[in-house]
Order: C-alpha cells, then sequence, then structure tokens
C-alpha cells in the first residue's frame, strides 16, 4: 500500500513539473544551422570572418557548398613565391574563383638587418603602455654614450622574450628578406599573376596600401612572440612591382575564363556583383567578357609610370569601368635606402615636365564613369609642380560625387570651376594642405564662397595648412568640433544663413566663447553647491539660513 502511494505521489510531481502544454525538446524540434534556408545561411556566412566560414562548413554538405563562396572574397598577395602559387590555387578553383572581389598587394620591401639593429623593433604592448612622457625627447646626433645610457635607462624593458624566440623569429624575417629577392629576380611572376587574374572574373577591387602596411609580414612573429612588432622596410624602387601588375590586368581584360554565373540564393553575389557583371572588355572592345576593375588604390604611386608609353597604354585600357579611383604618390628620391642628391634636380624637372605634358590627366580621363576621386602626393615632393590644372585638366565626370585633394597647388579660378562643372553632382568635397597661387586679390574666403554658391554638397573637409603667401592653419584646436576646418566644412555645407565666411567664422567663434563660459559658470556652481553647509530642511528655522547660503553661492 505504501509503495502504491509513493508511485502515485512520484506520478502527480512528475505531471506538475511538466505541463501538458510544455514543449519538450526533441531531435525533431532542435533547430539547426543546415535546416535554415539557404538566403539566412548566406546572411549568416556575410557576418562571419574566413576563418569561421571554415569552421562551420563541416556541419553539413549544404552549408559546405555555401560557405564555399565566403572562403577567400579577398586575397592578400605578398612578395613571396608561396603567395603567388596560393593566388593561383584559389583561382583554378571552380567555385571559390568566382568568389573573389578583391586583391590586397602588399608590396613592401624589408630591409635586410643583423640581429641586433632587428631586436630594436620588438616590443610588448606593457612597454608600450608604460612608455615615459619624454619618450619622444631622444638626445640629438652628437650626444655621448653616457647620455644615451640615461635616456634608456628611464625606460621599462622593452620584452620579456627569451633569446631562443628571438633567435628564432629573426629566422623568420631572414626567409621574408630571402623570398623577396627570389621575387625580385624572377620579374614579380607576371606570367603567373596574369594567369590568375584571368581566372578571377568578378575581381572588382585591387587594393595596393601605401608603404609600411605590411600586415602579413607581423603575423608570424606575432603568433610566436606576442609583442609588437614593426618590421624595418625601405621605399624600395616599386616601378617594376606597379608595371606587371597593370600589364596583368590588362591582358586578363581581355582573356577571362570562366564565367560569372552565380550560385542559386548567394545574395553576396546579388549585392556585391551585380557591378561586377563581366560582360565587355575593357581592353579588347570586341565584345567577348573581360575583367572588369572597379576600385583601384595606389597607395604608393610612382610618377615614372605615366612616362612609360607601354605601361600607360594599358593602364588607360584597364580602368576604363573604375568608379573609384585612390592615388597617392611617393618620392622617388630613396630607391633601397639610399639617396642620390645628384639625381634630384634631374628627378623634378622630369616629374614636372611629364605633369605638363598631361599625361596624369590622360589617365585619368580614360575613367569616365569616375564617382569618386582621391588625388594626394607626399609632402617631399613640395618642389614639384602638382597644380590642379595638370592633374584633372578641364574634364567633366558625370558621376563624380566625392573628391579629395591633398598637397596640390591651384588657383581660384581652376579649383572653383573645377567645383561648378560638377556642381549637379559633388556632394563631397575635402581638401587638406592645399597651396594657393594665382593673381593678387586672391583669397581662400573668396574660393570658398564661390564653391558654396554654386554646389549642394553634403559633407566638405578642410584640414591641414592651407598655403596663401601666408599660412591658415585648419588644425588649430585640439577639439575638433572647434577647429577652423570644422568650421570652413559646415560653411561649405550651408549650415548658416550667414554667406560671408569671415563673418560665420567670428560668430562661430563668439558663441564657442559664450558656451565655454558658461560650462565654466556651472562647472563652478556644481563644486560651491556642493559646499553647502548640511541643514534640517525639515524645520523651519533651517529654511533661510539655507536661501541665505544659496544667495551666496549665486
Amino acid at each position: 500500500m505504501a509503495r502504491a502511494k509513493s508511485k502515485k505521489f512520484r506520478s502527480s510531481i512528475k505531471k506538475s513539473a511538466t505541463p501538458s502544454d510544455a514543449i519538450v525538446e526533441t531531435e525533431d524540434t532542435k533547430f539547426s544551422l543546415d535546416r535554415m534556408p539557404a538566403e539566412l545561411i548566406h546572411k549568416v556566412c556575410g557576418f562571419l570572418k574566413p576563418s569561421e566560414v571554415v569552421n562551420i562548413r563541416v556541419i553539413s554538405r549544404k552549408i559546405a557548398v555555401i560557405g564555399l563562396q565566403y572562403i577567400a572574397p579577398t586575397v592578400t598577395l605578398t612578395l613571396s613565391e608561396n603567395s603567388y602559387d596560393r593566388l593561383l590555387e584559389i583561382a583554378h578553383h571552380p567555385v571559390v574563383s568566382r568568389y573573389v572581389y578583391m586583391l590586397q598587394y602588399e608590396h613592401d620591401f624589408l630591409k635586410e638587418l643583423g640581429l641586433a639593429s632587428w631586436r630594436r623593433n620588438i616590443e610588448s604592448p606593457e612597454s608600450i603602455a608604460n612608455r615615459p612622457e619624454d619618450y619622444d625627447r631622444s638626445p640629438g646626433a652628437g650626444a655621448s654614450e653616457r647620455d644615451w645610457r640615461a635616456y634608456w635607462r628611464n625606460f621599462p624593458p622593452r620584452h620579456q622574450c627569451r633569446t631562443s624566440q628571438l633567435e628564432q623569429a629573426f629566422s623568420i624575417y631572414q626567409r621574408q628578406c630571402a623570398e623577396q629577392d627570389h621575387v625580385r629576380q624572377s620579374g614579380f611572376f607576371s606570367e603567373t599573376l596574369a594567369k590568375a587574374l584571368e581566372r578571377l572574373p568578378n575581381l572588382t577591387t585591387i587594393n595596393m596600401p601605401a608603404l609600411g602596411r605590411h600586415s602579413r609580414y607581423q603575423t608570424e612573429v606575432w603568433a610566436l612572440l606576442q609583442v609588437s612588432y614593426n618590421p624595418a622596410r625601405i621605399e624600395s624602387d616599386n616601378l617594376p612591382i606597379i608595371r606587371s601588375l597593370i600589364l596583368a590586368v590588362e591582358q586578363a581584360a581581355g582573356n577571362i575564363k570562366g564565367g560569372n554565373d552565380e550560385i542559386s540564393g548567394d545574395p553576396q553575389a546579388k549585392n556585391q556583383g551585380q557591378t561586377n557583371q563581366c560582360t565587355g572588355s575593357a581592353a579588347s572592345g570586341n565584345g567577348q567578357s573581360g575583367l572588369r576593375i572597379r576600385n583601384l588604390s595606389l597607395g604608393s604611386f610612382d610618377w615614372r609610370m605615366l612616362q612609360q608609353d607601354e605601361v600607360l597604354a594599358a593602364m588607360k585600357k584597364s580602368i576604363h569601368y573604375l568608379t573609384h579611383l585612390d592615388m597617392h604618390f611617393i618620392n622617388d628620391r630613396r630607391l633601397k635606402g639610399h639617396i642620390d642628391y645628384s639625381a634630384i634636380p634631374n628627378d623634378t624637372w622630369a616629374a614636372t615636365e611629364c605633369m605638363e605634358k598631361g599625361r596624369l590627366v590622360e589617365f585619368l580621363t580614360s575613367a569616365p564613369n569616375l564617382d569618386e576621386l582621391n588625388i594626394s602626393f607626399d609632402a617631399c615632393n613640395s618642389d614639384l609642380n602638382t597644380n590642379l590644372r595638370d592633374i584633372v585638366g578641364t574634364f567633366y565626370w558625370a558621376s563624380l560625387k566625392t573628391v579629395h585633394f591633398r598637397l596640390i597647388t591651384v588657383t581660384e579660378n581652376n579649383l572653383t570651376n573645377f567645383c561648378k562643372r560638377h556642381s549637379a553632382t559633388l556632394t563631397n568635397l575635402s581638401l587638406g594642405d592645399i597651396h594657393l597661387r594665382g593673381r593678387i586679390g586672391d583669397s581662400w574666403y573668396s574660393i570658398f564662397w564661390k564653391i558654396r554658391r554654386a554646389t549642394k554638397l553634403e559633407m566638405a573637409t578642410v584640414y591641414g595648412t592651407l598655403d596663401a603667401g601666408s599660412r591658415w592653419e585648419m588644425d588649430d584646436y585640439q577639439d575638433t568640433r572647434r577647429k577652423t576646418g570644422t568650421l570652413v566644412g559646415r560653411y561649405l555645407v550651408g549650415c548658416s544663413g550667414n554667406d560671408h565666411l569671415g563673418t560665420f567664422l567670428q560668430d562661430e567663434r563668439f558663441r564657442e566663447a559664450e558656451e565655454r563660459q558658461a560650462e565654466s559658470r556651472r562647472r563652478l556652481y556644481n563644486v560651491q553647491y556642493e559646499t553647502l553647509p548640511a541643514r534640517n530642511l525639515e524645520r523651519p528655522e533651517n529654511l533661510s539660513g539655507f536661501f541665505d547660503d544659496l544667495a551666496g553661492v549665486i
């Protein structure tokens, strides 16, 4: 009888713990990733890193097929034979090759160093965080060894790496130097590069970052030492590198292999690839499919590329379908880390002559569909003729929306006429470190007034130094809201009804001064209010004393 009661009691407890309407999780009710629609799996893969996509591909065959499209949307190419071979392997894959959209070409040359010199580039994150305040004030070139010892004595240990670890990391650096020399002697594997590009039908972006952005060179050392590592680099002669790339792009534009057909349900290809359709030739013009580069970023462009007729012709053909162009002209005086002073005058004269002949204008106008144009020069090229007239000429880009000019020379007429020509489409203008040259009476006040009247800008950025006989600093405040460049940008987009720039700046400065004074008074009041003596305000006799204290603060 007791057993029957206990069995009945356990049954009642079980029924009360599990209501009849509760959902019990079974294998049939579990929500698995491979049971999701293909569109949602594409969305999930789009938020993951390529290494994470590799991990989820093992779930099922369905996810493996879809994830294959997200393994290599961006391929990084470095000066290593293995890197070129990897690019060629990706290009020959029947699926992955159709979903490569960007080529990142890191073309830095590492400087060959001894172990002692190389170790100076190693520093732990803790050492960086605890640098003394006078870190940048090192002894001068004529300082004694005692001064240098006293200087380094204030620093914490740069790292805690063992000697064996450092030697192993240094061997990696030596291997990287040997690999780059082999690539240089092999002509940067131009044939391999051309064959790979021919099999990447949806490649639309090529990015050659500025010198010093060698992230792949740092990865191996970081994995071994877990310290910050800044490998010594040199501003090498990158003319053969860019030349091999341009010729490879030009060759691939007419000899593309494979198709741009999409796998059903692939929103990535629809979003990124609608402008990637390879149904025309950028080079041959005969209607066969070809590679169409839409975005090109040259972070270290050498002006001598414009002197070579063969390369210039190839460049003009390969950029015909560009919509985004970013070019930064480097100073070519440093080749292999040395400066040949005897060649400086000749190089400057040759570069100026090349610009005045309109070679850059000829190149830029070969991309009539640009909607974004960024042109900048090295500060070391201050003696080079960088006149806006010799950069863009009088050409009109019908779709141009965003323009960024840095370290160039303008006149009031050519800058304002450029903005007027593109007033119908121009929405974003950025000017940095611009030199004004022209007639007596030309001023930035007049230029900005004309640009404001002629355009309908949505965003404007002015920074650096505007030079017009006298220097006008745009970055004159640490607070970005109060910089003169920020105020000029607000003026250009029409944030005020005041049409005169001088009056607008004066009013804004006066308003900011009033805001700072009000903020100071508010802070002072808060401090003094906190110092009021504590009083029990529930008692009527204390109220009069409280109001007397408050009146003293106010």
